[in-house]
């Protein structure tokens, strides 16, 4: 299955910040999961969990997350667009069902990211020896 790819950007987490998700099936809420997030666009995501979940387009997940400690919390409801493995662990990509405000909030989480990781690299590369 080809995957398109429409975003003004997808951003990959080098830390991946954990954060929990939980399926919707025929009325039907599974219990709660554990994943990490591998990338993030304004209506997209990618995920790593131990977990085998179903690619079947009833099923939504909704995933909470955090790109950083003082950030945004961030809840979104999606669809399970494909999956693959890495490692021991599997990936997969999210199409979020996102405003335009939250996606505005998106890009912003991801700028303070993108600020706080670059502050911590320069701290790191002038700690003396």
């Amino acid at each position: 299955m080809r995957i398109r790819r429409n975003e003004s950007y997808r951003y990959e987490l080098d830390d991946q910040p954990a954060g929990s998700f939980y399926l919707e099936r025929n009325g039907k809420r599974s219990s709660a999961g554990k994943m990490k997030v591998f990338n993030i666009s304004p209506s997209g995501l990618a995920i790593l969990t131990s977990l085998q979940l179903p690619v079947e387009p009833d099923t939504k997940i909704i995933v909470s997350f955090s790109l950083d400690h003082a950030g945004d919390a961030f809840e979104f409801k999606g669809r399970i667009m494909h999956h693959k493995w890495i490692g021991q662990q599997h990936l997969y990509g999210l199409l979020l069902e996102t405003s335009s405000s939250d996606q505005q909030r998106i890009t912003q989480a991801v700028k303070r990211h993108a600020k706080e990781r670059h502050e911590r690299r320069k701290r790191a590369a002038n700690m003396p020896l």
